[in-house]
């Protein structure tokens, strides 16, 4: 790096205790041009969201036509659908996506997709063919011939691929961290579009359905251009750590791998009448979908990090249950109720995974489209094919008497014994391997720490030392030097904002005047930095001036 801290400013002759400049930075005043956004340092809830109605809407109307596709084109056209052939529509669709998304996988492992990824031309070309296949889907539905419309569904479901895959890579890569309530409120948006494009008269639904992929795009080409990718001279991508990221990828896709598995196999499930035990083709549970937005949304609002991240999975599993064991009920409220919460658990865990992935994404600096498109196939193809096992069951032994509590049974073993598995610290515990330095409720540093070894506490106290002696000699405010302390253990504007109570814009105006002012230029050079320096010839120094 060729850089040495005795090249850099004199330590000041009247220098502040660590008492007094710890004191300081948290009372002091700071300065016009280092001062937060709004008061208190994070922006009011509402103005994260009124500038950026696109953002919402175009990945909101993406999801709309997802439920529609994935659920409810067949319903308006035909009344009472065929099991076969919505069987195999959704057979057909969940192999389109599992297929173009390991592809966007493979190309983003070698690189060959990097930032910023799709262009707005291409995006545009495929949302017209996402269009067109839409068009024909609907008309095969109306004349009843189903090869057609099952060819027309693998056309769309590939293109359904790619444009998921350009948003979550927007949000991935954007400079603007706002990914977890973008997601959330989408969803939301999504459920809604759905629900209400299913009640319109037929002719209205079905033309809302083929132009939702194309509103889509077009707001997000407009959102691509408003903001920039994100910079590795502003510390906004992270430590570059890949091998680091492949295990908690791995264990946090496993989660949404066992989901994705008991979800299909239920919904794959028949009755003895030949009707499937679990009402999730009913337009009302889009609802559930949308509560579940609610629920990631009001959580990581109120409790960020990884406490929200363990809410969410809590309650992902508590709905999810609930609702498995509800479907044994002989009851057609208990029946639509189970299908809810069914939905709204199965949805809250996607979220959740979803946005973890993010988080690793800019966290480790991953390829997103590595990163997003392995999550997305394993959970599709898990979906895929216990859908088939399902229904493979049902048709065995589905008038059985015993058919029914043994699916619920075994759906409910299964969720409730890996999400047991997958919590205390182990090798499975997704979330803990993400958050595992974050301190539980976000606490300043110093305070209710563990108790720590001599040796221990001897080494953080020299790490301390040195970064108070980067921070003096480059005349760091006492704001920048809290800034700079996360930043010397590898932390990124996404994790300050949310330990230091910030805006996003405040804390990446810090970064880039750590940078300036220290004279770096990646967060890689800054944690060199700090282990380069000599504390003997720095204490050596400051004798002298005192003298």
């Amino acid at each position: 790096m060729g850089m040495s801290v005795t090249s850099r400013k004199p330590v000041a002759e009247s220098n502040p205790s660590i008492a007094r400049e710890a004191r300081a930075a948290r009372t002091a005043p700071e300065s016009t041009t280092d001062a937060p956004e709004h008061p208190g340092g994070r922006e009011p809830f509402w103005e994260r969201y009124t500038n950026i109605p696109f953002r919402l809407l175009g990945y909101g109307m993406l999801m709309g036509w997802h439920f529609l596709l994935l659920y409810f084109l067949i319903q308006p056209l035909s009344g009472n659908a065929d099991p076969d052939v919505l069987f195999f529509r959704q057979m057909a669709l969940n192999v389109s996506l599992v297929c173009v998304f390991t592809l966007l996988a493979a190309l983003g492992r070698k690189d060959f997709l990097p930032s910023p990824g799709f262009s707005i031309r291409f995006l545009v070309a495929v949302s017209a063919l996402a269009a067109v296949a839409t068009a024909c889907t609907v008309l095969a539905a109306l004349q009843a011939s189903a090869v057609p419309m099952i060819v027309f569904t693998v056309i769309a479901g590939a293109t359904e691929a790619v444009l998921l895959m350009a948003w979550l890579h927007y949000y991935s890569e954007s400079s603007d961290d706002y990914a977890t309530q973008y997601i959330a409120f989408s969803l939301i948006i999504g459920a809604a579009v759905a629900f209400f494009t299913h009640h319109l008269t037929p002719e209205l639904g079905w033309g809302c359905f083929v132009v939702l992929p194309v509103l889509s795009t077009l707001m997000l080409s407009s959102s691509m251009k408003q903001t920039p990718i994100r910079s590795a001279e502003q510390g906004e991508r992270g430590v570059r750590d890949h091998e680091g990221a492949m295990r908690p990828l791995a264990a946090s896709t496993l989660n949404l791998v066992v989901y994705g598995a008991v979800f299909g196999f239920l919904q794959g499930s028949g009755s003895a009448d030949g009707g499937p035990i679990l009402t999730i083709f009913s337009p009302n549970t889009v609802i559930g979908a949308g509560l579940a937005g609610v629920l990631t949304l009001l959580a990581y609002h109120k409790v960020p990090g990884k406490r929200a991240a363990e809410a969410l999975r809590r309650s992902s599993l508590m709905l999810f249950v609930t609702g498995v064991l509800l479907i044994a009920v002989p009851s057609p409220l208990a029946k639509d109720l189970a299908g809810n919460l069914v939905m709204m658990g199965f949805i809250t865990a996607d979220i959740t995974v979803l946005v973890y992935v993010v988080h690793l994404i800019r966290a480790y600096d991953l390829n997103s489209f590595f990163a997003i498109g392995l999550n997305r196939a394993a959970e599709y193809a898990a979906f895929a094919l216990f859908i088939a096992i399902g229904a493979a069951l049902a048709k065995v032994m589905g008038g059985a008497s015993y058919y029914l509590p043994t699916v619920c049974g075994l759906s409910t073993v299964i969720v409730l014994g890996y999400t047991l598995l997958s919590m205390g610290e182990g090798r499975l515990d997704w979330i803990h391997q993400l958050y595992a330095h974050e301190p539980a409720d976000q606490v300043s540093e110093g305070e209710n720490e563990p108790e720590r070894t001599d040796e221990a506490a001897h080494a953080g106290g020299r790490w301390k030392m040195r970064c108070r002696i980067i921070c003096e000699r480059s005349a760091l405010s006492p704001r920048e030097s809290e800034v700079f302390t996360l930043m010397a253990k590898g932390r990124n504007a996404d994790y300050i904002q949310g330990a230091l109570v910030i805006s996003g814009y405040t804390a990446k105006t810090h970064i880039a005047n750590i940078y300036r002012k220290v004279e770096v230029h990646s967060l890689q050079e800054l944690i060199d930095l700090v282990e380069q320096v000599d504390l003997e010839a720095a204490e050596n120094q400051h004798l002298n001036h005192a003298g």
